[in-house]
């Protein structure tokens, strides 16, 4: 795994300016001091290394080379992003090698972002590596606390890095679709 794909995280991270400050409303009664995160209608997003259920209005970005197969997926206020990131590693990973690697990615790609931190490894429902994390995000003077969740997953000789975040005071009204959008990726 090379640096291209922290630089396909960095891009997320800038992008992230689309927190803007602007209060919406989703229900009505819930006022957000972020841009709400529609999932809505999926489709299916097949590529030859993998597929995934995506929400059908988020933006897939390209960002593969020969070696990495690299995927920025955003919604449309850019609030929400997953990374997909499938490579071809040196040798089979075992669930230590998994975590270790699922660790140093996440130290090395967060630690430069104000009040981060990051859990422990635990095994999801489906099998795969996963350890969450939460930072603030600065955007115009402000601090908006984030919530993510990376994975790491292996089939055969190719493995995946998934990484998922969204503004925290989303997330529980968000993590249904987010977690049947991830367990919806499977290697090919």
């Amino acid at each position: 795994m090379n640096h291209k794909f922290a630089l396909a995280i960095c891009f997320f991270f800038v992008s992230v300016a689309g927190l803007a400050a602007q209060t919406v409303t989703s229900p009505p009664a819930t006022k957000l001091e972020t841009k709400n995160v529609v999932f809505g209608a999926t489709k299916r997003f097949d590529h030859t290394r993998f597929s995934i259920d995506l929400p059908s209005t988020w933006k897939v970005m390209d960002k593969s080379n020969a070696d990495e197969t690299i995927f920025t997926i955003m919604d449309e206020t850019e609030n929400a992003v997953l990374v997909l990131h499938v490579w071809q590693p040196e040798r089979i990973l075992g669930s230590e090698d998994e975590t270790v690697l699922l660790k140093n990615f996440l130290s090395g790609t967060m630690n430069t972002f104000k009040n981060t931190k990051i859990g422990g490894p635990r095994t999801d429902k489906d099998g795969r590596i996963a350890i969450d994390f939460t930072w603030d995000q600065e955007q115009d003077g402000k601090l908006y606390p984030m919530v993510g969740d990376s994975f790491v997953t292996q089939r055969g000789d190719v493995a995946a890095l998934l990484f998922f975040a969204i503004p925290k005071e989303q997330f529980e009204s968000h993590k249904d679709e987010a977690s049947k959008m991830i367990s919806s990726f499977s290697l090919k």
